[in-house]
C-alpha cells in the first residue's frame, strides 16, 4: 500500500514539474528553422522560435513564395493551406504545427495547432 502512494505522488510531481516548465523562446532564425531536423539536439528550435515568428514578422498578405523564401517548404503542402511541424510543444507528448490559410495566393490567417 505504502509503495503504491509513493508512486502516486512521484507521478503527481512529475507532472507538475512538466506542466510548469519554463516557456523558452528564441528568436527566430529563417535559416535555423528552414535546416531544422527532428534530432535530440534541435528538438524543440522551431516550437520555441514560433512567438518570435508570429510577432516580429507580418505574415498576413505574404505570397506563397514569401512563406517559402521565408520558411522553406512546408511538410504539407495543399492549394489552399501550408503546413510547417513545429515538433514537440514541450507539453507532454504534443506536437505542434503552424498552419497558412491562403486565399489567391495571400496568407489570410495561420494558426498554431497544438496536439
Amino acid at each position: 500500500m505504502i509503495h503504491k502512494s509513493k508512486i502516486s505522488r512521484l507521478i503527481l510531481i512529475v507532472f507538475l514539474i512538466l506542466s510548469c516548465a519554463k516557456q523558452i523562446d528564441k528568436k527566430f532564425d529563417s535559416k535555423k528553422w528552414k535546416n531544422w531536423e527532428e534530432t535530440e539536439a534541435n528538438l524543440f528550435l522551431r516550437w520555441d522560435m514560433r512567438n518570435d515568428l508570429i510577432e516580429d514578422h507580418k505574415l498576413k498578405g505574404l505570397s506563397q513564395k514569401e512563406i517559402i523564401d521565408l520558411l522553406g517548404e512546408p511538410e504539407k503542402k495543399f492549394k489552399d493551406q501550408f503546413r510547417y511541424n513545429l515538433g514537440p510543444a514541450r507539453k507532454g507528448i504534443n506536437y505542434g504545427t503552424l498552419i497558412f490559410e491562403f486565399k489567391n495566393g495571400t496568407v489570410v490567417s495561420y494558426q498554431i495547432i497544438n496536439g
